[in-house]
């Protein structure tokens, strides 16, 4: 046979077995174990067995695979990490999941007759079925020729889960008592609690004295999806729109306009909270209600949700009856809770406060800290006047600095101001678990001798939001069960704990916990010790005369599971060999030691045993690189790029994840020196940050298993420069203290830069020229990069032409070729010197090590003896797209700029906003007093007249409020604006301020399809709201509409013709030179002259005098999607029918009684169709389905329903399509009147918005 032909059958065999190619032989009857054996959760199953007694019953290690089939009612992923599956103690080097089958390539020998036990761990994300009973796996192998069939199991039980869900947080907004609140209420599912969109639901209990409408509950969402909701009393009962896996996190959020009453009396309240997974009532943590007239946190509105995160964070409070507020001279105070990250200096530019409509930056900020143990007190000036009993909104955007508390659970924070000093504190907020999970470790016992008492050196890294807390938080280490540990505190009294490269920590014996028998180690981080997100660590566990580690007494690879109390996710760590032998690597060699370079690696090792190619023969040799973390490999490498010995590999495969390549020889190599070389052409990119120490090889072969690190090889920056540099600095007057300067340059093709990589974080390094005086010391969060504070940076020289080098912040990429912005903030403290003239800046990066110093006037800056005005700052409130937003402008005077009472200011603003044809004087402050007459607007320019005189040199702050009807630009952006006055023409252009994405949504569409019938080409009516953000803009915006794959849409623009759009009910308007197609996609481009505003109603008609959309060839029900250029989100539109048989006739509904929100009697009147089959008693059914707002209860009895005066035979509802099924209890004709009739009593419910509706009617047969 030909050997590469041989060569692909072994390659095959794997999955070949799976089909039933290979015989199996006869096993002993599996024996399982499932821990947790209860519904619903992801279990660890252990398996017992024993192979046959065939002649050919052995097992091979690394050739021959166990297989299990899992029972269909058990969930099994898609893929399993092989780590996570062992065969007596030992991890498998291959795991395939084909459906419910898993195969397990086996690591070890098993001999005939030889009993083996298979653990898949929990890790593998095997859950348990969903109703309690006994069940079966099934086991075989691919060796024996005896036996061919699957081996049943003993059964198993699994029980039903008794877990429940977490004590949830609540939070009313406002938290008054007696007034109409928006309610946030987040907990976590349990163990078993896993919920399914459209099927599972959520029961919430509200305390008695709170108002909870009857019926249907409209802006309820879970997770962001809106959901249906209806309540009976107290009782809110919810079907979830959405997937929740078990310990998933809820956030459910009931609308202002959901109705829901705070109760009248001030006290502290809980409600209970279930699911139909857990269905045990848990009392969530109390919430307070406040009286009226008391300062208090009426709710936290914004904030990230895992630990470690950052992000905005935001809430609302109400000032007590004498709590007035006075600009620029009163003190608000926020107490964070412990463990909350807020940077000691915060740039008021990151704050700001708005109430009464009137919005601005914080005066000043102080950030109080006096040690690791206290609270965060921020002291904020107002920037605005406040009234007493008033509602305020603080927020800290992302830039502040922000980082949620490292330990998840429900939160409280404090607040006071000068004027009401006592602490009130918040509802709770929660805080869940992160989702983020540490690196593969690396494992190195200081022996790999058998039964050897040894130290052992694990080195990993935490996740992108891993922070540790010094003294609470913990990692865990999880051996192997054939170790022994020891529990005497002597022999770990020389271990330590190193944080990303810094100097080894001594850990106390007080903070090692040794639990011998399930073979754990858990270490409590030191006090002085505080890893942050992504930092690398070390753990090293030593005893100064003897050591705590006894290795197994069986040579193998094993793998330690390492987790945090944070990322508490076990991840297994590399495989690691004890009792082989080792190779020798004598050097690692690159072709480009350049940072984001693509490089050929050469490794010259020394082996003592032979690696060969078994022609005809299983396993073949092989050798296994791991790379260092930041290392990027491809998916795939080609055989001919990786040579051994000179000779290209037989096989290579890639594991990105874990870094590995593993190359199986083609050729025997006898023992002695020899290179691996991964040529360029691989694929393989160095890491983006430089390091001399933190980079090293892990490599073994499959002879020598030992896993043998290499000495750090060196990756340098490259002697390349970046892009031009443009800066700016304002005020650009000499002399000037504490100026803003920005600036921006370019990364080079290969000047990727990041933050919070596990060898660090890139450099950006920054020369001033002599005209900047740079201060001793910066904080870094006064310094952004990208709009991202900094967490460290070093002032490298002060003075006239300062040098400052930045370090990336975590998680931030700025790839090859991409713009890079920096903002020293006027916090920075960078003062500009006594010289007028041009000057220049240089930029360097730890990527592209050379300064930049492009020629001309790219990287200059110039410092003027006399200054124009200059705009500092702009703040919109908020800032989505097309909200009705208030707006704060700073500008400084100019050197020339006084402004006398009269004279005139004017703002342009982008095109886009839209500007309201009149507004107040009320409705504007300039240095917080309103113009003396009403503001004039023509186009984009405001023009207002000055209350007041305002000198040269002097900030002045103008204030829009939000009720004065500007609206945010349509499109997410950025943005600038242009402020001049009579004394300085200008326009002086602002800094860019930043318009984002809205979250609102279109409604659901109805459709009405003009002949229903199949394969039909027909026209289309579409009928739908934009949401309360989503103006469109003519001639720009698009709206696009996306068939079922099943319909036809032509691509012929000209069947179009016919074509047109109506809003408002307005007059159509043609679409036909407006439409551009895409596959199942109608793009229509807002025609010109059309305008449509913030929750306009849309109908869309595509017809042509050859109809452009062919019904689906099958009859059914079909929906097809909407969404617009700014509200993005694809919303399914309501169903539609298609049917050959006519739909039926004269359908008209009448309520009992027409007020909104009443439960009413209910009467529809149809004719059915002369074609249609008949109805037949007792199982003929009619379809009613209501509009949307409509309450339907979960049953109706069917004595309160009548089809032509009899009582219907049966009634079944769905609340959440808001379809009820009534079963016919006589037989009828086709071409007749048909009267359902719902009495009061069936708890029908008219929408709660006033309007016109319809409804919906089929039967079984039309």
């Amino acid at each position: 046979m030909n050997l590469t032909l041989q060569k692909r059958i072994r390659f095959f065999v794997f999955s070949l077995v799976i089909a039933g190619v290979i015989p199996v032989f006869s096993m002993t009857t599996p024996n399982v174990t499932v821990v947790p054996d209860s519904t619903n959760t992801y279990s660890e199953y252990t398996i017992t067995s024993a192979t046959g007694n065939g002649a050919s019953a052995s097992i091979r290690a690394n050739v021959d695979s166990l297989y299990i089939r899992f029972n269909g009612y058990t969930t099994v992923p898609a893929s399993i990490n092989s780590a996570y599956i062992l065969v007596n103690n030992t991890s498998s080097n291959g795991v395939n999941v084909r459906d419910s089958v898993v195969a397990i390539l086996s690591p070890v020998n098993i001999p005939r007759n030889g009993s083996f036990t298979i653990i898949v761990r929990i890790g593998a994300n095997i859950k348990n079925p969903s109703a309690a009973g006994d069940y079966y796996l099934y086991m075989m192998s691919n060796r024996g020729p005896d036996a061919n069939a699957w081996v049943q199991s003993s059964p198993y039980s699994i029980a039903v889960s008794n877990s429940n869900v977490s004590k949830a947080a609540v939070t009313p907004d406002p938290s008054v008592a007696g007034e109409q609140a928006k309610y946030t209420i987040g907990f976590n599912l349990g163990l078993a609690g896993a919920l399914t969109a459209g099927e599972s639901t959520i029961l919430l209990a509200f305390p008695p004295l709170t108002g909870v409408p009857n019926g249907t509950i409209n802006g309820v969402t879970v997770n962001g999806t809106s959901a249906s909701a209806s309540a009976l009393n107290d009782t809110v009962y919810i079907t979830t729109p959405v997937n929740i896996d078990n310990y998933g996190s809820v956030s459910l959020v009931f609308s202002s306009g959901a109705g829901i009453v705070n109760p009248s009396v001030d006290s502290s309240y809980t409600l209970g909270v279930s699911t139909s997974s857990e269905p045990n009532f848990i009392t969530s943590d109390p919430y307070s209600i406040s009286p009226a007239g008391q300062l208090s946190i009426t709710a936290i509105s914004t904030k990230p949700d895992t630990v470690n995160e950052g992000g905005a964070f935001s809430f609302n409070f109400r000032t007590g009856s004498s709590g007035a507020l006075t600009a620029n001279n009163d003190t608000v105070f926020v107490i964070f809770p412990q463990n909350t990250y807020m940077p000691l200096n915060m740039s008021s530019n990151n704050v700001s406060l708005s109430s009464g409509g009137f919005s601005s930056n914080a005066a000043s900020i102080t950030v109080f800290k006096a040690n690791p143990s206290d609270d965060d007190t921020v002291a904020i000036v107002t920037p605005i006047n406040i009234s007493s009993s008033a509602d305020v909104t603080l927020e800290f955007i992302e830039a502040a600095g922000y980082l949620n508390p490292s330990i998840a659970g429900n939160y409280t924070l404090g607040l006071k101001t000068s004027q009401d000093q006592t602490v009130v504190q918040s509802n709770p907020y929660a805080v869940v678990n992160t989702v983020s999970q540490i690196s593969q470790a690396l494992v190195t016992p200081t022996s790999n001798s058998t039964s050897a008492a040894t130290s052992y050196t694990i080195n990993f890294n935490l996740g992108h939001l891993g922070r540790l807390v010094p003294g609470l938080s913990t990692i865990t280490l999880e051996f192997n069960s054939n170790y022994a540990l020891s529990t005497d505190s002597a022999d770990y009294s020389t271990s330590t704990i190193t944080v990303a490269e810094g100097s080894p920590v001594s850990i106390p014996w007080s903070n090692i916990a040794v639990n011998a028998v399930s073979d754990i180690i858990q270490i409590t981080i030191p006090e002085t010790v505080e890893p942050l997100n992504s930092d690398n660590i070390v753990i090293f566990l030593s005893g100064e005369t003897a050591q705590p580690i006894t290795n197994p007494a069986t040579d193998g690879n094993y793998t330690m599971f390492i987790k945090t109390s944070v990322e508490a996710t076990s991840v297994p760590s590399a495989e690691y060999n004890i009792g082989g032998t080792a190779i020798t690597i004598n050097s690692v060699t690159l072709s480009d030691y350049g940072v984001n370079q693509n490089a050929q690696y050469t490794f010259n090792i020394t082996t003592s045993v032979a690696l060969q190619d078994r022609t005809g023969q299983d396993p073949d040799d092989y050798i296994k690189i791991i790379f260092p973390e930041g290392t990027v490999l491809p998916s795939t490498i080609a055989i001919s790029n990786v040579q051994l010995n000179g000779n290209a590999a037989q096989i290579v495969t890639v594991n990105t994840t874990n870094r590995t390549v593993t190359a199986t020889v083609d050729v025997n190599i006898d023992p002695g020196t020899f290179n691996v070389v991964i040529q360029t052409g691989a694929g393989l990119d160095n890491p983006i940050v430089p390091s001399t120490s933190f980079y090293k090889v892990t490599m073994s072969t499959s002879q020598e298993l030992v896993q043998v690190t290499s000495l750090p090889y060196e990756i340098t920056g490259n002697n390349t420069q970046s892009g031009p540099v443009t800066m700016s600095v304002n005020p650009s007057v000499i002399n000037a203290t504490d100026a803003v300067y920005s600036l921006s340059f370019t990364t080079s093709s290969s000047g990727k830069i990041a933050g919070g990589r596990p060898a660090g974080s890139s450099a950006i390094t920054v020369n001033f020229d002599d005209a900047t005086i740079v201060p001793a010391s910066i904080s870094p969060s006064t310094v952004l990069i990208n709009d991202i504070p900094l967490q460290n940076l070093t002032v490298d020289s002060s003075g006239a032409g300062g040098v400052v080098t930045l370090q990336m912040p975590n998680g931030l990429t700025i790839h090859n070729s991409s713009t890079a912005s920096i903002l020293f903030t006027t916090d920075a403290g960078l003062d500009n010197g006594g010289t007028a003239g041009t000057y220049k800046v240089k930029v360097k990066t730890s990527s592209d090590t050379l300064y930049s110093s492009i020629a001309g006037t790219d990287g200059d800056y110039t410092l003027l003896s006399s200054q124009s005005l200059s705009v500092n700052s702009i703040l919109t409130s908020p800032t989505t797209q097309n909200a009705n937003s208030g707006y704060s402008i700073k500008f400084t005077t100019g050197s020339t700029g006084a402004l006398s009472i009269g004279d005139s200011i004017q703002i342009t603003f982008p095109v886009n906003t839209y500007l309201p044809s009149t507004m107040s004087a009320s409705e504007v402050l300039i240095n917080g007093n309103s113009p003396a007459q009403n503001p004039s607007i023509s186009g984009q320019v405001l023009t207002l007249v000055t209350p007041a005189a305002i000198s040269n040199l002097v900030e002045v702050t103008v204030l829009i409020n939000q009720s004065a009807g500007l609206l945010n630009p349509t499109i997410a952006q950025g943005y600038t604006l242009q402020v001049s006055t009579s004394a300085e023409a200008g326009p002086y252009t602002s800094p860019t301020y930043n318009i984002t994405t809205t979250s609102t949504t279109v409604t659901a569409a109805t459709v009405i399809v003009a002949t229903p019938s199949t394969g039909t080409a027909t026209p289309y009516t579409i009928d739908f709201s934009v949401g309360s953000n989503g103006r469109l803009l003519s001639g720009t915006s698009a709206i696009t509409i996306t068939f079922g794959t099943a319909t036809g849409v032509s691509a012929t623009l000209g069947n179009y013709d016919l074509s047109t759009i109506s809003v408002n009910s307005s007059s159509a308007v043609s679409i036909a030179s407006n439409i551009a197609v895409s596959s199942k996609q109608v793009i229509i481009t807002v025609p010109s002259g059309v305008s449509i505003n913030n929750s306009a109603q849309i109908s869309i008609y595509l017809a042509g005098t050859t109809n452009p959309i062919t019904n689906p060839a099958s009859e059914g029900s079909y929906t097809l999607q909407v969404r617009t250029s700014v509200e993005t989100s694809n919303i399914t539109s309501n169903a539609y029918n298609i049917s050959d048989v006519a739909a039926v006739t004269s359908v008209t509904a009448t309520p009992g009684d027409s007020e909104v929100n009443e439960f009413t009697s209910y009467t529809v009147v149809f004719t059915t169709s002369a074609a249609a089959a008949d109805l037949t008693a007792n199982s003929g059914t009619i379809n009613i389905i209501f509009p949307f707002n409509t309450y339907i209860p979960a049953v109706i009895s069917a004595a309160n329903v009548q089809v032509n005066r009899n009582t219907a035979y049966a009634v079944s509802t769905n609340p959440s399509l808001r379809r009820i099924t009534v079963t016919t209890p006589i037989t009828i004709s086709g071409e007749t009147s048909v009267t359902v009739s719902f009495a009061q009593a069936a708890g029908l419910q008219n929408p709660s918005i006033l309007g016109g509706y319809t409804l919906n009617v089929n039967t079984n047969s039309q």
